[in-house]
């Protein structure tokens, strides 16, 4: 998956993320998903397709489970920074579990798929 068609599905997501969670007047919301969306494109940037759509859909999953605990009032993120670091780690988490099962125990950074490790900014 190219890094622009991965974009178009996590600001869609991102949006009503926003929209449904934070009190942002217009200016304020703008500012902030534009600040969002420029931090996950450069997390989600990679030199292997597979692992940009991997990153990709995690972050997805890791927003809408955040929405979920929110509903439950498990979770209330102070700021989108605040709640954008913790998708980054959990995402950053996930795909290193599964990039490290496939990993190649002789070359550290290749994996038994046709492709490279995956890399985090």
């Amino acid at each position: 998956m190219h890094e622009s068609d991965a974009m178009l599905f996590i600001e869609i997501v991102l949006d009503g993320f926003f929209d449904r969670n934070f009190n942002l007047n217009e200016s304020e919301d703008s500012h902030s998903k534009e600040l969002c969306l420029d931090e996950i494109k450069q997390f989600i940037s990679d030199k292997e397709p597979y692992w940009v759509q991997a990153k990709a859909l995690e972050i997805i999953y890791q927003t809408e489970t955040a929405e979920n605990f929110i509903k439950t009032v498990d979770y209330t993120p102070d700021t989108a920074g605040a709640f954008l670091d913790l998708v980054f780690k959990r995402t950053k988490e996930k795909i290193t579990i599964l990039s490290e099962r496939y990993q190649i125990e002789d070359n550290k950074d290749k994996t038994n798929m046709p492709f490279w490790m995956p890399v985090f900014p």
